[in-house]
């Protein structure tokens, strides 16, 4: 197959509508989409707090968060699960 054709078949593709849309899947997945969030949190007395979140999609909730002074890789996966 040469070059030409190869650029000429992607062209065609990409021209075909979408199957479907974004907001289509994000309706139809909401159930399942969670997001998670890790940050630090400075206190007034100097110290650094580390904090996981994990948030629902479909409640707009908190569903968990763990707060930590010393983070450690095991603190890490418990919080990943």
């Amino acid at each position: 197959m040469s070059a030409k054709r190869w650029v000429h078949g992607r062209e065609q593709q990409s021209r075909r509508p979408p199957s479907h849309t974004w907001r289509t899947f994000l309706t139809n997945h909401v159930a399942m989409l969670v997001s998670t969030d890790f940050f630090t949190v400075p206190t007034l007395t100097g110290r650094v707090l580390f904090v996981f979140v994990l948030l629902a999609h479909q409640c707009r909730r908190i569903v968990d968060f763990t707060v930590t002074e010393r983070p450690t890789a095991e603190w890490q996966r418990m919080s990943a699960w």
